[in-house]
């Protein structure tokens, strides 16, 4: 038996902001209602609080159906913390869920239910006025501390409400009978990405209240520095700081962080340099981290909930609340521990005499906040230079896999190549080009892009040079920039006319009207209406090139969007590198790692039982390939300890 449903909530707290898992948690929690449909009654049925439970939803549980929703997630938190305790709903096991927004994401469609009734035309469309009518009435009309909450029940606002929510399930179940179920290993995945998300990481709570502070007795003493300069109050007054930068005779035309960094570069008068440096200071967002996780922990101290499975089209996950997948790393030389000591102590000027400036500190322990529970430690392992591995493979580039096999170091031996020197020569600045050059023109990255991806990394480099390094990697890798045109040909050829091609260890075929890029693992990316057709190339040519429909970041509309092969062999690449990761990820559970978080090509576990080293345990876990990918070259290095540090 299939039961599609959807639930309407209320609650005193945000659940953008504090996440599904604190939100069914909070005591001011409850449920409007909640409708369902099955494929054989389609029209939905309405459960209201006041109401027993539905004979439907015992039948489904005890039976062993399946239970389908748009963002299972959240109706899945939502019945185990509120329909479950409060109104005696039975409780389904995790294996009984099916996500249509998973289904959806690795269909090559949008996550947001509208966006993808559009993107298929589907008849009964999300409705857009019940949206704003939800955002309302989910939220409490008046709470204040130790009185009542008080929420608008008027009767034709939950009649509305309520024919929202039937709307909904009308939506989901139309959609669901036009996109496939996920594959029997992605269905796995999936789980495993419930239950990591439900299992959660520690966070320093006490770290995290002692970091805010510190950050606005920073904020405090940065402000009155650059009043005593300015007679300006606040480095938030960009307008006005630009309008004095200007006064002092220095070209200003934004305080964006790419431009503060340039004018410091400059010559400029010394009172300028150190407003621009408090305004640096002053500015820095990564702080604003600490409000995340404020928000965001769970009672028990653990943060849940922080990954989207398929968040892209490649099946990697995206991040969700505080998003760990991009918190600064820590600055060099930091003595981690003495610094929280000292932030714990809650002393400003101790930190910035023994560390550094005040906020740069605690934006450097933002991932020590993250941590162990208890007495245990954590274990982390990252697959080491994952993309440029996978892609030689992909391409039988045999040198470079000899490489990576014999553990040379291939940027430094990149770098010789570039500047015509030994590997002896190489320096510590021209290794790190080499590395930009390897993991960055495997994509078909011209000249110009690969010039601006080095500036962006603070690498300053001409255009000469950038062309050289662009010409030596093409050079020295032929196979990788054959493999470019080969997957392109095969893609436009399975568009054009419906066949079947091969490219390399990847397969093109048509399935309806998506394109499905068939990945060693078995599992497929989706390419949604693929068509070829006459595209303007940058360079001003016209030539037929393979386009597809897909929503745009930007706008969030559903258009259609030119590729080519080098975008092509980044999305395979990067989604076989998501598949090395998952099977690693099955290992480690099997072995008794809990894995609490995963970022981008790492691993963080707490092992279930005392290992003799746990730290050689992981990497071999990590190293060993599935079947599926004989011959890649995979290496891992992994660490140990209280915190989050890596």
């Amino acid at each position: 038996m299939q039961l599609h449903l959807d639930v309407e909530t209320r609650s005193s707290v945000e659940l953008r902001t504090c996440g599904v898992y604190k939100y069914a948690q909070h005591p001011h929690s409850d449920v409007w209602c909640v409708c369902f449909a099955t494929p054989d009654r389609p029209e939905p049925r309405l459960w209201l609080p006041s109401d027993k439970v539905p004979h439907e939803i015992t039948e489904v549980v005890e039976d062993g159906g399946t239970l389908h929703a748009w963002n299972a997630n959240f109706e899945r938190i939502i019945w185990k913390f509120v329909l479950g305790p409060r109104y005696g709903w039975p409780e389904p096991d995790l294996t009984q869920w099916r996500c249509s927004m998973a289904e959806a994401r690795a269909f090559g469609l949008p996550g947001s239910l509208k966006n993808a009734a559009v993107a298929l035309n589907v008849e009964h469309l999300k409705d857009a006025g019940g949206t704003r009518l939800m955002q309302r009435m989910a939220r409490a009309r008046r709470w204040d501390s130790g009185e009542p909450v008080w929420w608008d029940s008027d009767p034709e606002k939950l009649e509305r409400l309520h024919e929202y929510c039937k709307q909904d399930v009308r939506a989901e179940l139309a959609l669901s009978e036009r996109i496939p179920p996920l594959c029997e290993t992605e269905l796995q995945t999936y789980r495993l990405d419930q239950i990591v998300n439900d299992r959660g990481i520690t966070v320093d709570r006490k770290l995290v209240a002692a970091s805010q502070a510190m950050v606005a007795a920073a904020d405090q003493r940065i402000n009155a520095k650059l009043q005593s300069v300015t007679g300006i109050y606040s480095t938030n007054a960009a307008s006005r700081i630009t309008s004095w930068i200007k006064e002092r005779g220095v070209k200003c035309d934004s305080l964006k962080k790419d431009a503060v960094a340039s004018m410091l570069n400059g010559q400029i008068p010394g009172d300028v340099r150190q407003v621009l440096e408090l305004r640096q200071e002053g500015a820095k967002t990564s702080t604003a981290k600490l409000r995340a996780y404020e928000k965001a922990v769970c009672p028990d101290g653990r943060l849940r909930g922080s990954y989207q499975f398929h968040g892209a089209g490649t099946g990697r996950w995206a991040g969700r609340l505080v998003q760990i997948q991009n918190l600064p790393r820590c600055m060099n030389g930091l003595d981690v521990d003495a610094a929280i000591d000292d932030v714990l102590a809650g002393n400003l000027d101790r930190v910035e005499e023994r560390h550094g400036r005040g906020k740069d500190v605690v934006s450097s322990l933002l991932r020590a906040m993250l941590k162990s529970p208890d007495e245990k430690e954590l274990v982390g392992a990252d697959f080491a230079s994952i993309e440029a591995r996978v892609l030689a493979w992909l391409a039988g580039e045999a040198a470079l896999l000899q490489a990576f096999r014999s553990g040379e170091d291939v940027y430094r031996k990149m770098a010789a190549s570039i500047f015509g020197c030994s590997i002896e020569e190489v320096t510590k600045e021209r290794r790190q080009l080499g590395k930009m050059a390897v993991l960055g023109c495997g994509y078909q990255m011209g000249h110009k892009r690969f010039r601006e991806q080095c500036l962006a990394f603070g690498i300053k480099i001409g255009e000469y040079l950038a062309g050289r390094v662009v010409t030596i990697y093409r050079e020295t890798n032929s196979e990788i920039v054959g493999y470019w045109a080969m997957v392109e040909e095969a893609a436009k050829r399975t568009a054009f006319d419906g066949s079947a091609n091969k490219a390399g260890p990847v397969t093109c075929s048509m399935e309806g009207s998506v394109l499905r890029l068939k990945l060693p693992s078995g599992r497929c990316i989706c390419y949604q209406q693929p068509k070829v057709e006459q595209v303007m190339t940058s360079w001003g040519e016209l030539r037929p090139q393979l386009t597809h429909m897909h929503q745009n970041s930007v706008t969030q509309r559903w258009e259609r969007t030119p590729t080519y092969g080098g975008r092509l062999v980044e999305n395979i690449t990067q989604a076989v590198a998501r598949d090395l990761l998952v099977a690693a990820m099955f290992r480690l559970e099997h072995y008794s790692f809990r894995i609490c978080a995963h970022i981008h090509d790492e691993v963080v576990a707490v092992p279930t039982f005392q290992m003799s080293n746990p730290v050689r345990r992981m990497e071999e876990l990590m190293i060993k390939t599935p079947p599926w990918a004989e011959g890649l070259p995979v290496a891992a290095e992994a660490w140990k300890g209280k915190r989050y540090l890596k």
